[in-house]
This record gives C-alpha cells, structure tokens and sequence, in this order.
C-alpha cells in the first residue's frame, strides 16, 4: 500500500457485520443518525450491547465522535463509510474482567481523521455487497483520504503518531 492508509495482506477473515450480531432486539440499538456521539454509549444500559448505525443516504456514511473513559463493553455496527473525527480512549481499570471493550466493524471504508493520536478497540472493515470498501485510511479530513499522489498534504497532515491499542482488521 501506499503512506496513509492500511491496505494488509490477504486475510481469510469472516463475515464479521453478517456473523457477528445478536439475534436478541433487547440487546441491539438501531441508529439512523449520520452522526454517533461514543460517548451516549458510554453508561450502563449500554453495555454488553450492540449498536447498529444504519443512516441511509448514498453512500451511507456515519461519523464518530469518539470518547476518553470509555468503559463498557459495546459493539458498533455500520453499513456503510465510518469516520472517527477524534480519539477512542478506555478508562483506566485493574481488574481483567472489567476490562472495557469496544469493536467497530464496518461494512465498507474507516477513514480515521489526521488529528486522531489513539485508538483502543478493535476495527474491522469488510467489503460492501458489490465488492467495494474493506479499507482503512489512518490519515484523512473527514471521508477524504490523502493519498501518495498528494506528497506534499501527506507530509504536512499526516505526521502525528496513531497508537492503536487492539487490532485492525481490513481487506
């Protein structure tokens, strides 16, 4: 791949969008906002529980605004483009099984803006149905991704340190 985004090697990862939901509605929150604050997650009713973002419009994007002291324990679902606009942080904790949890999997692109420093949680972007997306951009101004062609914008936006404490998973 090229500098600013993460394009891995092949990956035989499953249907984490299709696979990985509950089948209970007590447990799944549907969202049809563009925009999903992290930090409306963040208290007990919402943990071990799934948010599904589904904001329609074409192409269906949703933006994140993340959150420090996140403590639950929550999954996010969205059909279609996802941008993180700021840092995903968990709360401080001693106890493993207290430990906080966040997963993001995304069917289609994660654009991570360029301001972004940390991330904990674990990302996964899978293809769309018709076969696009399934990538995740590390340094972008909103849904715009910068790109090798774009030395100069790489330089000058794309120089602060993304710490990811968890995982990526992408096309």
């Amino acid at each position: 791949g090229s500098p600013g985004f993460y394009d891995g090697a092949n990956i035989c990862a499953g249907d984490f969008y299709g696979e990985t939901q509950y089948d209970d509605p007590a447990k799944k929150d549907t969202r049809s906002s563009s925009t999903l604050p992290l930090a409306s997650l963040n208290n007990p009713p919402n943990d071990n529980k799934q948010t599904l973002a589904q904001p329609g419009g074409s192409p269906s994007r949703v933006t994140l605004n993340g959150t420090s002291g996140f403590d639950n324990k929550h999954t996010i679902f969205v059909d279609g483009d996802l941008n993180i606009d700021s840092n995903v942080e968990y709360s401080a904790f001693t106890d493993p099984t207290d430990a906080p949890a966040l997963a993001i999997i995304v069917r289609g692109d994660i654009y991570i803006n360029k301001n972004v420093t940390r991330l904990d949680g674990m990302y996964v972007a899978q293809k769309k149905a018709d076969g696009s997306g399934g990538t995740i951009y590390t340094c972008s101004d909103g849904f715009n991704a910068y790109s090798s062609a774009q030395d100069a914008a790489l330089i000058a936006n794309c120089s602060s340190q993304l710490v990811v404490n968890g995982a990526f998973v992408a096309n």
